[in-house]
């Protein structure tokens, strides 16, 4: 499990290590995403059943309590910071039985793959992603409330301009401690909310665009009036 975990952070290395030349000239697609979604628990216990019992296992509020941030680093990768709350209904069901009531805390830190291609002009209004990572649970209603998970969550945002997106994502939480894998820690976390592309090289990127169009073109005139 230590060798599994191991391998986003070593694939990163070396994508940065690699090529360095690169990552200096090229211009990245954006800077920071930020998000707020609704979020999702279901604990239900029944890892590979009742997946989308919605009535029964799941736990959310009518308001986004999921909050995120991304930094863009090179060639489709990013890292996201996440943190969320939600609380838990004693009518649900939490590890195969009713009756607890409480709430879940819980924060992350993934590395994310993006399918698209890195350069903006290339990007789609779809764009699905895979991540991976780490991340801390806190949860009133086990008996041991403090739990260590490995993340692995797909999803995929959808642009509806430039700046502004939708975000759905699922999220499989797996426990690390005290056991691994066949624990009651582990959860499913599902989240849906919108996100906010920032890069605040891009009104400046766009003015030396212009300026340097106007140039040309003011040249190309005085050009013609001389020939004349």
């Amino acid at each position: 499990m230590k060798r599994i975990l191991l391998i986003p952070y070593v694939l990163l290395t070396l994508s940065i290590v690699a090529q360095p030349s690169i990552m200096e000239t090229n211009r990245d697609p954006y800077k920071w995403i930020f998000g707020a979604s609704w979020n999702v628990i279901d604990d239900n216990g029944n890892p590979f059943t009742k997946l989308v019992d919605m009535s029964g296992s799941w736990n959310y509020h009518y308001f986004p309590t999921r909050l995120c941030a991304e930094k863009y680093m090179y060639n489709h990768w990013s890292w996201e910071m996440a943190a969320a709350f939600n609380k838990y209904y004693s009518s649900k069901l939490i590890n195969q039985e009713t009756g607890h009531s409480g709430f879940n805390v819980n924060a992350d830190f993934n590395f994310k793959y993006s399918f698209n291609s890195a350069k903006m002009k290339n990007r789609k209004r779809f764009d699905p992603y895979f991540s991976m990572g780490l991340g801390g649970t806190f949860r009133t209603s086990l008996e041991i409330p403090v739990n260590v998970n490995f993340n692995l969550n797909l999803g995929t945002n959808y642009w509806l301009t430039n700046r502004w997106g939708l975000q759905l994502q699922t999220s499989g939480k797996i426990g690390l401690f005290p056991e691994i894998l066949l624990t009651n820690a582990n959860y499913l976390q599902h989240s849906f909310g919108v996100i906010y592309k920032y890069d605040p090289r891009g009104s400046k990127a766009k003015s030396s665009f212009d300026r340097k169009k106007f140039h040309w073109t003011r040249e190309k005139i005085r050009y013609k009036r001389r020939s004349t």
